[in-house]
């Protein structure tokens, strides 16, 4: 089967935050349907390396503060 060639797009769609220890990153990703985020979690310990969660923007505010 032949490698697929994938391009990369510009995107304003994903967010970073850095946690409070400067040990975990999550990236929140406008998931383009209407009101559906999907965060993804990056840690320096891999406890929670690729969790993903899909969340409506009232759930990113309850679970992580942040205003999407």
């Amino acid at each position: 089967m032949k490698d697929l060639e994938w391009t990369e797009k510009e995107s304003t769609a994903v967010r970073t935050f850095i946690g409070p220890f400067e040990d975990e990153m999550i990236y929140v990703i406008n998931g383009g349907h209407k009101d559906t985020y999907i965060v993804v979690h990056d840690d320096a310990h891999g406890m929670t390396l690729g969790q993903t969660n899909v969340l409506s923007a009232e759930g990113v505010k309850k679970r992580y503060n942040i205003d999407v």
